[in-house]
């Protein structure tokens, strides 16, 4: 089509060029087929032109609409990872067979939404690949920066504060980059999330307005536990490490002074675990932290788990506590 256009504006050119230089010495009949030839390639260039004005903007209604449509579609993306997130630990809490069969029914539809998300992604791509990749770009900065802000205590323990605050400063100068590039509904998509709370965020102010974080402890019959947590008492204090403890990885475990294991505890956050483990010990500073009991269940749930309630402290807190 470009093609095209330009060879009929070259001919238009042409023939108004013949008929410049043969003035005067044209016959009627000459100056009648110059003006027939201009005429009709006139119209066809013209044609051309609107053609091509007429796709340009169809392209771009085409790629605000996209991209509009493709807001909301992450907006219901988000909407369905909180929803299944807050399923899947009342799946883990629930108290009765009955409560979690339920609720594990509606964790599957969630996550059913949650896949048709990814194929309606998917159906514009062709139209905003290139917007969708810069997306992706920034949700995988987003989980290196929470990574490295998540090991803050160990940076402090390895003298790599300085290094990872380079990193940071890197990433931050990415997203900045990526984020100016998108057009304008996306970039506010992006400051929108940027704005929520997040597992880190939400620990953080937990434990900066009661100056300790409430965690949910639980130990079940087939953990392999060094103590029953049932033989817990109120003030009693614990140890709470970032630890593996049989096939559970990288998980927050509680220990009795003696060291002895007596539970795990349940994500309280927006993220998931991982994230939630992350977010307590970026808030702590610390992978090891102090803990005191508050109180413990006396029944079993579905005659495998016994929950208690433990506040968690940074470490020497918990002695006044």
């Amino acid at each position: 089509m470009r093609i095209l256009t330009i060879g009929l504006g070259v001919l238009v050119v042409a023939v108004l060029s013949l008929e410049v230089i043969s003035a005067g010495g044209s016959t009627p009949m000459e100056t009648t087929l110059y003006g027939v030839l201009q005429f009709i390639f006139s119209i066809a260039f013209g044609w051309l032109l609107s053609k091509r004005s007429s796709e340009a903007s169809f392209r771009e209604e085409q790629r605000r609409f996209a991209t509009s449509a493709y807001r909301r579609i992450k907006e219901i993306e988000a909407s369905c990872t909180r929803l299944k997130d807050d399923l899947y630990r009342g799946v883990k809490n629930a108290k009765s067979s009955g409560a979690s069969r339920d609720l594990e029914i509606s964790l599957v539809r969630a996550e059913e939404v949650l896949e048709t998300t990814e194929s309606s992604k998917l159906d514009w791509a062709d139209i905003i690949g290139d917007e969708i990749s810069k997306i992706e770009e920034v949700e995988k900065l987003r989980k290196e920066r929470l990574k490295l802000t998540g090991r803050k205590s160990d940076s402090f323990k390895n003298n790599d504060v300085e290094s990872d605050q380079q990193k940071l400063a890197s990433l931050e100068e990415k997203l900045e980059s990526i984020k100016s590039s998108l057009p304008d509904q996306l970039k506010l998509l992006l400051e929108q999330e940027d704005s929520e709370e997040t597992p880190v965020s939400e620990a953080i102010s937990e434990l900066e307005k009661y100056g300790f974080i409430e965690l949910d402890g639980f130990g079940d019959t087939d953990m392999p536990l060094d103590r029953d947590p049932g033989d817990l008492k109120p003030q009693e204090k614990l140890k709470i490490k970032l630890m593996d403890l049989g096939d559970r990885t990288a998980t927050l475990i509680a220990s009795d002074l003696e060291g002895r294991t007596v539970g795990s505890f349940t994500n309280k956050y927006s993220g998931n675990y991982s994230e939630f483990t992350m977010a307590v010990c970026s808030a702590m500073e610390s992978s090891t932290f102090d803990g005191v009991v508050m109180d413990v269940d006396e029944e079993l749930i579905n005659g495998m788990r016994r929950y208690f309630i433990v506040h968690a402290y940074p470490n020497e807190k918990a002695k006044d506590a």
